[in-house]
């Protein structure tokens, strides 16, 4: 993976260096329930999400989802906190998720330690 490369893209991009589209789903505007309920819906699992301004991961355990990343706001260091719960997530209008755990090509390169090219 081209970790400095991928780390300074926007998170649209960051997203489909690392799955197919047919894992990306694309919220605007969303009441947080309904994106909260939309993830649950996929199943469970880990997903890259990408926000306004920011980008972390989901967690989907199936009764609850996670958002996991390092705030900006207080206490400004890496939080778990709910999803549901979260100022940062609540407050973007656009949220892009990847459904990372779902695909099996990424899984693979990442098991067999192969090249993963970072889009621009």
């Amino acid at each position: 993976m081209e970790r400095i490369s991928l780390a300074q893209q926007a998170s649209e991009n960051i997203i489909k260096s690392l799955t197919d589209e047919q894992y990306i789903e694309r919220f605007s505007n969303t009441p947080i329930e309904d994106f909260v309920d939309a993830v649950k819906a996929l199943g469970i699992g880990i997903y890259i999400v990408g926000l306004d301004m920011h980008t972390g991961l989901l967690f989907n355990n199936g009764e609850n989802v996670y958002f996991i990343h390092a705030s900006y706001i207080q206490p400004k260091c890496v939080v778990w906190e709910e999803a549901l719960q979260s100022y940062i997530l609540k407050a973007s209008k656009y949220r892009i998720i990847g459904y990372i755990s779902a695909d099996d090509r990424l899984i693979i390169k990442w098991l067999l330690n192969k090249r993963i090219v970072t889009c621009k």
